[in-house]
């Protein structure tokens, strides 16, 4: 067939790219329902991280649209959903795809940078046209996905595209990424936590890509607080080095059971991670004292300086996450892990 456009005015016609279907069906649980990233006032939702996470892979620059849908549930009437999306690891972690430069055998590598600031729809469009055809495209070291973990939070700064938390039955988000740009992390969630739903995420994209959904048995989060209670401390406010009995509050911290499902030894990574706005202010008072950091022991012991099995990587930091890999096996009683504040009374 023959399609004729005519008009007043100069404009751009081009063919959309052919579209490849990947649909996956999930669910909001008792565990994953964690609810949008912010509230209506801004605020940040501790919960978010719960909720499923699908990682997104791509090797060529791609046009996606994501739509999500919800799928009943007498409870998730009147609650809107939404999807953020963002890269899958933090803003420190180098770029993971690159440009290959130079003669053949060469292997000198630069960071690849495509420009796309102040293109127009249709010159984005044709671009991506012109690399799906093999023109002009550069010998790329594509991004993999390995070692697929938890995303905790979105960082002050960080890149992240969000659709609007508006219908209760639908959300969509179109956009055009570069491989640069990824590893990408696709977030659906409800409004609000704790309200169980099933859904249908469903991603058409112009060039092959690759999905995987978070495993939730080896990606396990929970959440907690320090209250004045038990915001005890780090190790030194312990009988070893205070005096006054009212000053033992280290073991008074928040305590997380570990048990695994397997005799053999293991490598776990483990990850403590706050809020940055909701400490931001305490913080600025007091750097040092608001550190964080964590114990691991094993759960049949009482936590001291010899039972501790994380003692020679054991830090505080004064960011708002840390993450240390320690060796653990299937003992029979497990471990604890104990969160801590490098001083008391940080909550």
């Amino acid at each position: 067939f023959f399609l004729r456009v005519f008009s007043s005015d100069p404009i751009d016609l081009v063919q959309l790219p052919d579209t490849i279907e990947q649909q996956f069906q999930g669910k909001w649980s008792n565990t994953t329902a964690g609810g949008r990233r912010v509230d209506e006032k801004g605020k940040e939702n501790q919960f978010w991280c719960r909720n499923p996470q699908y990682f997104l892979n791509i090797t060529r620059p791609t046009h996606l649209k994501i739509i999500l849908k919800k799928k009943g549930g007498r409870r998730a009437k009147g609650v809107p959903i939404g999807i953020v999306v963002t890269k899958a690891f933090s803003p420190t972690t180098p770029p993971a795809t690159q440009i290959i430069t130079g003669k053949k055998g060469n292997g000198s590598k630069m960071i690849s940078s495509i420009p796309n600031n102040g293109m127009t729809y249709a010159e984005t469009l044709k671009m991506n046209v012109k690399q799906e055809r093999g023109e002009n495209i550069p010998e790329f070291e594509p991004p993999k996905l390995s070692n697929l973990e938890r995303k905790l939070q979105i960082q002050a700064g960080e890149w992240y595209e969000e659709s609007f938390y508006k219908s209760d039955d639908v959300a969509a988000l179109y956009s055009f990424y570069q491989p640069t740009q990824g590893p990408f992390i696709i977030v659906p969630s409800m409004a609000k936590e704790e309200i169980i739903s099933d859904f249908t995420l469903t991603i058409f994209s112009s060039q092959p890509v690759e999905i995987q959904m978070l495993e939730e048995n080896r990606n396990s989060v929970v959440s907690g607080k320090w209250t004045e209670k038990s915001a005890g401390g780090c190790h030194l406010y312990d009988k070893a080095f205070e005096q006054k009995a009212d000053k033992f509050t280290w073991v008074q911290n928040p305590k997380f059971h570990l048990k695994l499902d397997t005799n053999m030894q293991v490598r776990a990574k483990i990850t403590l991670s706050r809020p940055e706005k909701a400490w931001k202010k305490q913080i600025g008072m007091n750097l040092v004292g608001c550190m964080i950091g964590f114990y691991v022991y094993p759960a049949n012991s009482e936590p001291s300086k010899e039972s501790v099995i994380n003692k020679e990587g054991l830090k505080f930091v004064p960011w708002n996450e840390i993450s240390e890999e320690v060796m653990v096996d299937g003992h029979p009683d497990g471990y604890m892990i104990m969160c801590a504040t490098y001083e008391p009374q940080k909550q």
